[in-house]
């Protein structure tokens, strides 16, 4: 739509300007248009709150290029969205809401544009800790709407966090309205207004936004006016509901402006807000939407028993109409093993659908008769979750047979002379990369049903555990290539801690977090290998096969050291650890060997 065709009647520039300055009601006019900010500097600031820590949703308000922090949501009598919201019963005591506000002249510049809205508004609910709610909620006004939207597009990290965007009036495809203010305003972020196919700033929101896979997407309720503001529709039905789903909703009699002031709770436009929080945010919390049929409630915990005949897994169902997010909070002590890990990040659960939880201990560390964790719902309640071990004797006693069964079966391949020299004519990482993968499918044909990650994690913690660092750390490394996330496990990140000290290299660069604790790093590093008296002969034959590798030479030492030791024969062990030391520096030997001598020292 051209300018001259709203020049109909002679109108002035002059008048034009009028016109956008009195929210395009006309020029003259018989009826006062509301009112409008047309300078806004209000700073942005809590409404309700600051939080008290009770509630996990906060509703963040961001009003548009011809609105103000407060005054786009408050209706003549003086009343704010902010308060009908508030009142409404089951939802206004669950959120706490905050009105975003950035500078916004219409006749001159100095206004934001929406790359530096969206920056501002970043910045703003960091500094306010509002993104360390469980759920943010976005409701934007004209162009709030695009704030909110280039909001997550800048912070991808963020969308986690907002599963909805109500948006009332935004112009997705630009603002005809802005053709005019164009010609009479010096406002740069206008000219983000125009439509569509003269806009470059909403082509490339367009592209960006196809781009975000639908299970990142925030649902997008939108509203939209059925009302001129003056004799213009300033948003058209297609433009504020462009990417939007089926709630495409009309609110009658609402121009462009009183759309966001709503005249009293029981307006249409504050049941659209609450209809979506109750749909997208609020509903799953009110129906125990997560379900957790494997743990038995014991008071306030809910308890899993873990014990060898398990499988070790446990059920989340999500019963809700909607996606659940959560977190865990893991254990202080990272010997149990929870996989998926959610340290860092945390994992969705679609509507309708199930995801397993499986725990596992590892052989090293110390043993703790419970463990218990956290587990975060983004909806509903904490859990406190206890793993409980009632047989430790029993786990313990399968752990050593998956290390004997990965010791017999390494052996077995080291027994054909033919395997020996294919070996022998890889490189060393190869070698390593072969004997590691020989033990862990040992580990799966000898274990319960296990993801890759963590079967190469236990099979990085039995390796280590009998001495063989150096194999240990390909597996362990092999575990974060198939699951990078397994990097953020407080059990991986002790473990690649331990094999680090044991080999003197580190392996293993894993992502940035929190460092395992010196506890935890000491419970891990003091286990040495249990060999049974019965398997000496056993243990004894793989070291002679290993000294037949060059590569497995040390480990193939410290491992007959290992075998003396337990049989009390404290002085050829010191031998066999001095032996692997002279073979290649590694703390490993260094360290058996001073424990030998201070046992020998102690009888």
């Amino acid at each position: 739509m051209s300018v001259g065709r709203f020049r109909q009647g002679r109108w002035s520039t002059a008048c034009a300007a009028y016109l956008l300055a009195a929210t395009l009601a006309g020029c003259p006019s018989a009826t006062p248009p509301p009112p409008v900010d047309t300078v806004n500097t209000e700073a942005p600031h809590w409404v309700f709150g600051p939080p008290r820590g009770d509630r996990k949703v906060a509703v963040v308000f961001i009003h548009g290029l011809f609105g103000g922090t407060t005054g786009t949501w408050k209706n003549a009598r003086g009343e704010t969205f902010f308060e009908y919201l508030r009142d409404t019963p089951r939802v206004g005591d669950q959120v706490d809401i905050f009105a975003f506000g950035f500078t916004s002249n219409m006749f001159a510049g100095g206004s934001l544009n929406i790359f530096q809205a969206a920056d501002k508004l970043d910045q703003i609910l960091t500094r306010q800790r509002i993104w360390e709610y469980e759920t943010v909620v976005l409701v934007g006004h004209s162009m709030g709407g695009l704030i909110s939207m280039q909001a997550m597009l800048n912070h991808p990290e963020k969308r986690e966090k907002v599963p909805l965007l109500v948006l009332y009036s935004s112009p997705q495809e630009g603002s005809q309205i802005s053709q005019i203010a164009r010609h009479v305003a010096n406002n740069g972020a206008l000219r983000q207004l125009i439509p569509a196919d003269d806009n470059q700033y909403l082509e490339s929101l367009d592209n960006y936004w196809a781009k975000i896979p639908d299970n990142q997407k925030p649902a997008i309720v939108c509203a939209y006016e059925t009302k001129d503001t003056g004799p213009v529709r300033i948003v058209q039905r297609s433009s504020a509901t462009r990417y939007c789903g089926s709630e495409r909703l009309a609110i009658d009699g609402a121009d462009h402006i009183s759309i966001a002031k709503p005249a009293s709770r029981d307006s249409y436009a504050v049941d659209i807000l609450v209809n979506a929080l109750n749909k997208y945010v609020l509903e799953a919390e009110r129906g125990a939407r997560l379900e957790m049929p494997d743990f038995t409630v014991d008071g306030d915990r809910l308890v899993f028993v873990l014990d060898p005949l398990s499988e070790g897994i446990a059920k989340l169902y999500n019963r809700g109409a909607q996606r659940l997010r959560f977190f865990i909070v893991p254990p202080v002590n990272p010997k149990l093993m929870i996989d998926p890990s959610t340290r860092d990040a945390p994992r969705e659960i679609a509507a309708g659908q199930v995801m397993e939880l499986r725990f596992n201990l590892l052989a090293r560390g110390r043993s703790d008769p419970e463990y218990a964790f956290t587990l975060k719902p983004s909806v509903g309640p904490d859990r406190a979750i206890v793993v409980r071990v009632p047989d430790y004797a029993a786990v313990e006693a399968q752990q050593n047979r998956v290390i004997q069964a990965i010791g017999t079966q390494v052996e077995a391949y080291l027994s054909s002379p033919g395997n020996v020299a294919s070996l022998n004519g890889l490189p060393i990482e190869r070698q390593r990369e072969r004997i590691a993968a020989i033990a862990q499918q040992s580990l799966l044909d000898s274990s319960k049903p296990l993801s890759p990650a963590t079967s190469w994690v236990l099979t990085a913690d039995a390796l280590s555990r009998a001495g063989m660092p150096d194999i240990a750390a390909i597996a362990l490394k092999k575990a974060v290539e198939t699951s990078p996330e397994s990097g953020h496990s407080p059990s991986v990140r002790t473990l690649n801690e331990v094999i680090s000290r044991q080999t003197g290299t580190r392996f293993l660069r894993l992502p940035s977090g929190e460092a395992p604790s010196a506890e935890a790093v000491a419970s891990f590093d003091s286990e040495l290998a249990h060999i049974g008296t019965e398997n000496f002969r056993a243990w004894l034959r793989l070291s002679n096969r290993m000294l037949q590798v060059p590569a497995l030479e040390q480990e193939a030492m410290v491992l007959q050291g290992d075998v003396l030791r337990e049989q009390g024969r404290l002085d050829a062990a010191q031998a066999a650890y001095r032996e692997a030391a002279a073979i290649k520096r590694a703390p490993i030997a260094s360290d058996r060997l001073k424990i030998t001598r201070d046992l020998q020292e102690r009888l």
